[in-house]
C-alpha cells in the first residue's frame, strides 16, 4: 500500500521507514539509507556521499552551490582547483586581520594561484553575491586577504577585477576573508 503525504509550503517534515528517513525542510530534501546521504536542494542540485562519507561523484557537486549535508555543510563547492583537487569556499562574517586570518583551523587563506583561480569562477552560484557585494566600494576596500605575506605586509585581491597586490597593506588592517577548505 502506498500512502501519499502532502505537506504545506515551509512546512518541515520527517519520514522513517526502516533503515530509511527522508527529511524535508526549506532547503530541499535529504535521503538517509544505510548510512549513505543523498541531498537535493530547492534549486534541484544533487550530492551524494556514501557511508564512508567521501563524495561518491565530482560530477553531482556544482561549482558555487553551498553544501546542505556531510562534511562541507554551509561551505560553497569551488570545483577542481589549480592543484587537482576539489576545495570548498567560506566566506568570514566579518573582516580580520591577516594574523587572525592565519590562526582559523581547518581552513586557509587562498594562494595567489587559488585566488586568480577564485576570480575565474566568481559569477557562479552564491559566490557571485559575495564578490558583488564587496565590489561596491562598501566593504573594506574591496580586497580580500591572500595567504603569501612577508614580515608585516600581505598580498590581497581586489573582489572586483581579481588583480593582486603585493604586499601594500599592513597585516594589521582588517579586510574580508575567503578561505578554502579541502
Amino acid at each position: 500500500m502506498t500512502s501519499e503525504l502532502k505537506l504545506d509550503e515551509g512546512t518541515d517534515a520527517v519520514v522513517v521507514k526502516g533503515g530509511m528517513k527522508v527529511a524535508f525542510n526549506a532547503s530541499g530534501i535529504i535521503v538517509n539509507v544505510q548510512g549513505a546521504t543523498i541531498t537535493v536542494d530547492k534549486n534541484g542540485t544533487v550530492a551524494m556521499q556514501t557511508a564512508a562519507n567521501e563524495t561518491a561523484s565530482q560530477a553531482t557537486l556544482e561549482i558555487g552551490v553551498r553544501e546542505l549535508g556531510g562534511d562541507h555543510v554551509d561551505e560553497i563547492y569551488g570545483g577542481i582547483f589549480p592543484d587537482g583537487k576539489p576545495g570548498w569556499i567560506l566566506e568570514a562574517p566579518k573582516p580580520m586581520t591577516h594574523y587572525e586570518a592565519c590562526e582559523l583551523k581547518g581552513r586557509a587563506l587562498p594562494t595567489s594561484e587559488e585566488g586568480k583561480y577564485l576570480d575565474s569562477i566568481r559569477s557562479k552560484g552564491e559566490l557571485k553575491g559575495i564578490f558583488a557585494r564587496h565590489s561596491d566600494g562598501s566593504s573594506s576596500a574591496g580586497h580580500f586577504w591572500l595567504a603569501e605575506h612577508a614580515s608585516n605586509y600581505a598580498r590581497y585581491q581586489q573582489f572586483s577585477d581579481g588583480s593582486q597586490t603585493s604586499y601594500d597593506y599592513d597585516r594589521d588592517t582588517p579586510l574580508p576573508v575567503l578561505c578554502v577548505k579541502r
